[in-house]
């Protein structure tokens, strides 16, 4: 049976060792790409003196999924649902989120525009598999 940690490992905050850690759930601002954040509720180790929020690998990584679900809603909602290449003639009705201009260098030589909403559209799988094949 694996034992419960009943008290955190640290007990003073190891960015200002100052302040006292405590357990908190918060809603903050999560960043998803360049200027586009959403409100993840999260649970972590607040300081009680520099205020520092500090979480870990697992909850960054639920607080990225819960992100990148909500960006990806906004983007098929924007789309009305609709593949953005063969409006939806090709009868699929399993859509994706690409990239317009890619993620390389060479089609997108502004890397801190490619996950803006903007450079994202709705394809459904049929498009998007056409798009990467090598024909």
């Amino acid at each position: 049976m694996a034992r419960q940690r009943t008290s955190p490992r640290f007990t003073r905050c190891p960015a200002c060792k100052l302040g006292e850690l405590s357990r908190t759930t918060d809603t903050i601002q999560w960043r998803v790409a360049l200027g586009w954040s959403w409100p993840v509720t999260v649970t972590g180790m607040r300081c009680s003196h520099c205020k520092t929020l500090r979480l870990s690998k697992t909850q960054r990584r639920r607080a990225d999924m819960e992100a990148y679900a909500q960006h990806r809603t906004m983007i098929l909602e924007r789309d009305r649902w609709t593949c953005q290449r063969c409006k939806g003639k090709s009868g699929d009705a399993r859509l994706e989120v690409a990239h317009r201009r890619g993620k390389s260098r060479a089609r997108n030589p502004n890397p801190k525009t490619k996950h803006q909403p903007e450079n994202l559209e709705a394809v459904c799988v049929t498009c998007h598999r056409i798009e990467h094949s090598a024909i």
